[in-house]
């Protein structure tokens, strides 16, 4: 629990992730609540799927598209083929 602390205060961690409600220590909980990282204390659901959200981050980069296929003031512009 104390090199979690250390972690916790060095803002080595986004999150943390107990199996349990009531799990989470009270020093680590106390080291949260200064620094603004998320506990997530739910319990552990079955699907995999769905448990993995707690840890998903999404990035989307394009050198030659918008994301959502709005090109504003480049729409004009000839573009590659999409492969």
């Amino acid at each position: 629990d104390e090199a979690l602390v250390e972690l916790i205060e060095e803002q080595q961690c986004d999150r943390i992730r107990y199996a349990a409600p009531g799990r989470a220590p009270e020093s680590v909980l106390r080291a949260v609540g200064d620094s603004g990282i998320y506990v997530a204390q739910s319990p552990v659901l079955a699907s995999g799927r769905v448990e993995l959200l707690w840890y998903l981050r999404e990035q989307s980069i394009s050198h030659d598209y918008h994301r959502y296929g709005n090109a504003g003031d480049r729409s004009g512009e000839t573009r590659r083929p999409v492969l």
